[in-house]
């Protein structure tokens, strides 16, 4: 069973898309399992503010570091060395890219960590000094599993990715989600502490998961004799390092923005930090089962076309590269707008099935629900940026999406600044605490979250400008998806929201809310496959029918396993 996985590849974009659905499906399965145990157990507190804000530094060393070297930078380099078969040249790059990898992210880690107390003033300014002693420790641990260990898997995944291992690729951040719900489960022993032990355990498995792909194709010799240090390409480094820089410092801004989001979030009520993080993470789900499988997906086969296109966009292979782009981004469109109706009409049950138990109340899914909302203005252009970038970046062309997200950013905190402002200067909170149901000081941290969703509209619209006059990809979208995606997500979940309200209204209906809910979400489904047929979306139906099967499929498959080894 291992050695079948491990052979199997998927050569076309959409086949590969799904895969990745499918198994980012169960990822956020764990992943909603993990947010789960954290909300039961942990609760909307001090200490779920520490977990949350103590991934920031870690996470900025992995993007300012870790990306460098990521497989949307060093792929185009290894498939021209292979595309000439030259084994031997792609085995001494990626040799020279994991040595020059880690000398930098061993150099930044250990700054880090000694600089840990001092940022910690400024970043979590809001905790008191028990608090940010706990975040001094958690911070420091977190540096080995998010920038050191996932740094090296992110490299490496380069090779999984080229030789289209796309469900090896996939497991990984199942088993990273894995490693750290064990350590949820012994928080009430040993505190946090045991997360973020679970979260190293957690990155060790997403990169052991690998090894083998690597072996397989050779690339555990790279240290042999024959690639010898003497044989170090510098400047080849130095290309590398160019052609990724705009990148890095792209998503260092992201991350940076997120960092000055989260520390403001600190001097809010108790609770803003992780609400916040709760909510985003939730939205986040769809922009990974939708935006970021057809990206990853298409990623090759955009990179493969641009190569043989050679400039020349029209040739054959550069019409080719259009289309692909043009059928991605309509299915992301699609798929994403759908899915944001859906969770803005169903939010509050959907929080509630998810994370209401325990040390999380009623009013938490009521704060986290407002926030989901909000989030949902800007998952449909978030979706499509994912695609945008990787186009970009399948050209080598880093230096244009750079400027767009160094707009996005300064757009956030700009927005951020103002809408405080407007906060302490108006009687905003209040009439927003009289509409929403929230404590006034609670409705300060929605302003994060539109600063987010905003942003992401303007980034979308940015990289559209940019392709359309770099790449001449014209005419992505037009008005006929758009009036029918729309009709189909408004007409679907106003019938099954219809029907979810009749049956929760009557008390004497002895059936959980929650199966209600789970109940009504499939009504709304069967509604959108039955209307994006007869309206002839194909962005929609298609892809609902590959997902099926392939999910009937996996479902068979494992209950083959089951029945012949209970035998």
């Amino acid at each position: 069973m291992f050695k079948k996985l491990y052979q199997s590849t998927t050569n076309s974009v959409q086949g590969a898309a799904i895969l990745l659905a499918l198994s980012a499906i169960m990822t956020q399965l764990f992943g909603l399992v993990r947010d789960k145990l954290l909300a039961h157990l942990v609760g909307p507190g001090p200490m779920l503010d520490v977990y949350y804000s103590a991934f920031r530094i870690p996470d900025i060393l992995f993007v300012t570091v870790a990306t460098l070297f990521s497989a949307s930078i060093l792929l185009p380099f290894l498939a021209n060395y292979l595309n000439k078969n030259d084994l031997a040249g792609s085995h001494r790059f990626m040799r020279d890219s994991a040595l020059t990898f880690s000398v930098l992210i061993l150099v930044a880690c250990a700054l880090a960590y000694i600089l840990f107390p001092y940022l910690s003033r400024g970043l979590v300014a809001g905790f008191d000094e028990q608090t940010r002693l706990l975040y001094i420790k958690i911070g420091r641990m977190l540096l080995l599993s998010q920038s050191i260990i996932l740094g090296l898997s992110n490299l490496i995944a380069t090779i999984t990715q080229y030789y289209k291992h796309f469900i090896i690729w996939s497991f990984a951040p199942l088993f990273y989600n894995i490693g750290i719900i064990i350590g949820v489960l012994f928080y009430p022993q040993m505190g946090l502490t045991a997360v973020a032990l679970g979260v190293l355990f957690g990155a060790i498995m997403h990169l052991a998961i690998q090894i083998p792909i690597i072996y397989k194709h050779g690339y555990l010799k790279i240290f042999g004799k024959q690639y010898g240090l003497g044989k170090y390409q510098f400047s080849e480094m130095l290309n590398v390092l160019k052609t990724a820089l705009p990148r890095t410092i792209s998503l260092s801004l992201n991350n940076l923005v997120m960092l000055v989001l989260i520390a403001t979030a600190t001097t809010m009520s108790v609770g803003s930090v992780s609400l916040f993080t709760f909510a985003y993470t939730i939205q986040a789900v769809p922009l990974t089962l939708i935006g970021l499988t057809f990206s990853v997906a298409a990623f090759p086969t955009l990179s493969k076309l641009f190569s043989e296109a050679k400039n020349n966009f029209d040739s054959e292979f550069g019409l080719e590269f259009k289309k692909e782009f043009k059928t991605n981004v309509r299915k992301i469109f699609a798929l994403t707008t759908i899915t944001a109706f859906v969770f803005i009409v169903f939010r509050l049950p959907l929080i509630d099935l998810l994370l209401g138990s325990g040390a999380f109340t009623d009013y938490h899914v009521l704060r986290t629900g407002w926030l989901l909302a909000i989030a949902c203005i800007g998952m449909v252009p978030a979706g499509m940026v994912q695609l945008y970038l990787r186009a970009l970046y399948a050209t080598g062309n880093t230096k244009r999406p750079f400027i767009a997200t160094l707009v996005t950013a300064i757009s956030t905190i700009v927005i951020t600044v103002v809408g405080l402002y407007v906060f302490k200067t108006t009687a905003l909170d209040f009439w927003l605490a009289q509409k929403t149901g929230l404590i006034i000081t609670d409705t300060n941290v929605l302003v994060l979250m539109l600063a987010v969703a905003v942003s992401s509209i303007i980034n979308v619209l940015l990289l559209r400008g940019i392709t359309k006059k770099y790449l001449g990809v014209r005419g992505t979208i037009d008005i006929k998806i758009v009036f029918k995606t729309l009709f189909i997500a408004i007409v679907a979940n106003a019938v099954a929201y219809a029907f979810y309200a009749f049956f929760t209204s009557y008390e004497t209906i002895k059936i959980s809310s929650h199966i209600i809910f789970i109940l009504c979400l499939t009504l709304d489904s069967f509604i959108i496959y039955v209307l994006a047929k007869k309206s002839n979306l194909p962005e929609v139906y298609e892809y609902m029918n590959v997902y099926i099967s392939k999910l009937s499929k996996m479902f068979n498959y494992a209950g083959r396993i089951f029945v012949k080894q209970s035998k």
